[in-house]
């Protein structure tokens, strides 16, 4: 798989937010907010999405991959 540059890196995480969960909520107040945030990073961002340092596998790709 080809490198990514910083830019497109860039363009990536906005398609990510832009097209995640967390648009589809009316956030109530701060708790709310930080609330759907911690759980579209622990549940989503940090799971499933690619990461350059797992070479551009998800993490769950990679584990399965290695096992």
């Amino acid at each position: 798989m080809q490198k990514v540059t910083g830019e497109e890196s860039g363009d990536w995480e906005m398609f990510y937010f832009l097209s995640s969960p967390l648009n589809r909520f009316k956030i109530k107040n701060y708790d709310h907010a930080y609330k759907l945030v911690f759980e579209y990073i622990e549940t989503f961002y940090n799971t499933v999405r690619t990461h350059s340092h797992c070479g551009y596998l998800s993490p769950i790709n990679l584990y399965f991959f290695l096992t």
